[in-house]
């Protein structure tokens, strides 16, 4: 987000804004040890998928799923909230490419190996 000038304070206090709007599970509908997922995160894992093919990854990232949400616009609390900070698919895949390189996702862990030569 740094990349594309986007203050991640101000993504993050937009998104927890909408989280909180939420309706929560509580009380007995839940069990010890398990999460449950809905229905719209299940097909946003989906897409991300899709995204991680398109990308030539061998796992699921946190960028697969910006992706998604970022690709929502109008259709979700996420989507409007990245195109009112004036984050697009083609702003987020060249920031992408600045912090990874040509890189793949290889790993469980792909974040240690982006801009490996700054952090040394």
């Amino acid at each position: 987000m740094e990349r594309m000038d986007v203050s991640v304070d101000v993504l993050k206090a937009r998104l927890q804004d909408a989280l909180s709007k939420r309706t929560k599970v509580s009380g007995g509908a839940t069990e010890a040890g398990k999460v449950y997922i809905t229905q719209r995160l299940q097909q946003s894992f989906a897409l991300a998928e899709d995204e991680m093919r398109k990308l030539n990854d061998s796992y699921i990232s946190v960028e697969h799923l910006l992706l998604v949400w970022i690709g929502e616009g109008d259709g979700s609390d996420a989507g409007k909230i990245f195109k009112s900070l004036d984050v697009t698919r083609e702003r987020f895949m060249q920031a992408l490419e600045a912090v990874r390189g040509h890189q793949n996702v290889t790993s469980e862990d792909p974040e240690s190996s982006y801009e490996a030569l700054s952090k040394s």
